[in-house]
């Protein structure tokens, strides 16, 4: 089985894939499962697959939030992928109550670090800051 933080990137690299292609989930799932190394095949779990089908079914919903904590700026100024990590952590912070929210930002930023830029990372964390204060 794959670590928790396997099955993040995995469903990162779904969600990312599939706001290109704008197939069905399962089709884009296929897709990278014949486009990547063996690795990748073994990287999908339950956490995956409740955080790709979080952010899919809520997409809207979770752009909105971010919106929110935006000062002078539009989501449509978010690169993508930086767009997919935001989506990401707010799909686990609201189906995965079981994940401390300390340890989705910082598997977030993990994340940033590796597919994004270090001031993407800052920008990441100061959103989600913003938006777990308005959960307390």
């Amino acid at each position: 089985m794959a670590s928790r933080r396997e099955q993040r990137e995995y469903a990162l690299q779904i969600c990312f894939a599939n706001f290109f292609d704008k197939d069905d989930v399962e089709n884009t799932i296929s897709h990278i499962h014949h486009m990547d190394d063996d690795e990748l095949k073994h990287a999908d779990g339950e956490l995956t697959k409740r955080l790709v089908d979080a952010v899919c079914a809520n997409a809207e919903t979770y752009d909105k939030k971010i919106e929110s904590k935006l000062k002078d700026w539009t989501i449509d100024r978010i690169s993508t992928i930086d767009r997919m990590i935001l989506r990401l952590a707010i799909a686990e912070f609201e189906e995965c109550t079981d994940i401390p929210n300390e340890i989705t930002i910082n598997e977030m930023l993990e994340l940033a670090k590796k597919y994004s830029t270090d001031k993407s990372k800052n920008f990441i964390n100061g959103v989600l800051d913003a938006l777990l204060k308005d959960k307390h």
